[in-house]
């Protein structure tokens, strides 16, 4: 039993009979400590205070892990690896790389990453143009919308663990 079913107990205690107040509630001390619970009890009167001293001697025996764990909070679209929706400029830069030759592109979350097959100055620049970075450790290029920021741990992901976290898409 936690302290809110010891609350919802004292409260159906509420009676003429035992001289308390309809209006009254324990309501407003469910946050409260033990002491505090006991003194509002003793206050209102001294018969249920016993009663009221063992119920709340039971809800200290009662492990914390007994109590019930709240329901975890629904994560945030902007949280959520790979994102459904397309980032702005996405869209823009699909469609530059898939007119190069030579590079094969992918999208895993809101990034996209190239592979260029033949490396050459050309491509390199025309990447660049584009708004793609290379990834050295990679050796891939990659794009990223603005303002978005990578992960403290810069290089230390290999392409398949991005791959099994923001999923792939192979773009065309």
């Amino acid at each position: 039993m936690n302290k809110t079913a010891a609350i919802a107990i004292l409260n159906s205690l509420n009676n003429a009979m035992l001289h308390i107040p309809e209006t009254y509630n324990f309501d407003h001390v469910s946050t409260a400590s033990n002491a505090a619970i006991e003194k509002a009890i003793q206050d209102m009167h001294p018969i249920i205070f016993e009663a009221a001293k063992v119920l709340l001697q039971e809800i200290d025996k009662v492990p914390a892990s007994a109590e019930p764990s709240p329901e975890p909070a629904p994560e945030k679209d902007a949280e959520k690896p790979g994102a459904d929706e397309m980032p702005k400029g996405m869209q823009d830069a699909i469609d530059k790389v898939n007119s190069l030759e030579h590079v094969s592109c992918e999208r895993c979350g809101r990034w996209l990453w190239a592979e260029v097959s033949k490396p050459s100055d050309i491509l390199s620049a025309a990447m660049k143009k584009i708004g793609f970075k290379f990834a050295k450790k990679k050796e891939k290029w990659f794009w990223k919308p603005a303002g978005d920021k990578g992960k403290r741990f810069r290089g230390r992901a290999s392409m398949p663990s991005i791959r099994s976290r923001y999923g792939s898409e192979e773009v065309a």
